[in-house]
């Protein structure tokens, strides 16, 4: 686990803007029914999930889906982070949200516009198959 972590190469900001372009040109599966499917019709290129994710079958199904397809899995510590991460949050109007939804799993089908977040997460990904952020 101290190797993944020294190996990420990429930080939560940049995932964030790069799930934030993937959601922008509709290319991001939200909820674990929908990342099953994207992930089993193998159009999945990156999958975030939850560590703190309290049922052990859903964590175990994704992980293995994820094995089998060759879909990297980053982790995020909180449910709440990675639901405002996605867009499932009622914004304030200066922008703090106010209501977030909780999100266990995510997976990016479309990466969205070139970055310099999308390539530092490539970069990342290529070199670990599981990144915990």
């Amino acid at each position: 686990m101290q190797n993944e972590q020294e190996d990420k190469q990429f930080t939560i900001d940049e995932l964030r803007v790069v799930v934030r372009n993937s959601q922008l040109c509709n290319g991001l599966a939200r909820g674990l029914h929908e990342c099953v499917k994207t992930i089993d019709r193998s159009q999945g290129h990156l999958c975030i999930l939850n560590a703190g994710l309290s049922e052990d079958n859903y964590k175990r199904v994704i992980k293995a889906l994820c094995a089998k397809r060759n879909v990297p899995i980053v982790y995020v510590n909180s449910n709440m982070v990675l639901g405002e991460m996605v867009g499932l949050a009622r914004l304030k109007p200066d922008g703090t949200p106010a209501k977030i939804v909780k999100c266990s799993c995510a997976v990016i089908r479309e990466w969205g516009i070139e970055s310099e977040a999308r390539q530092a997460v490539s970069k990342g990904i290529s070199a670990s198959t599981e990144i915990f952020l």
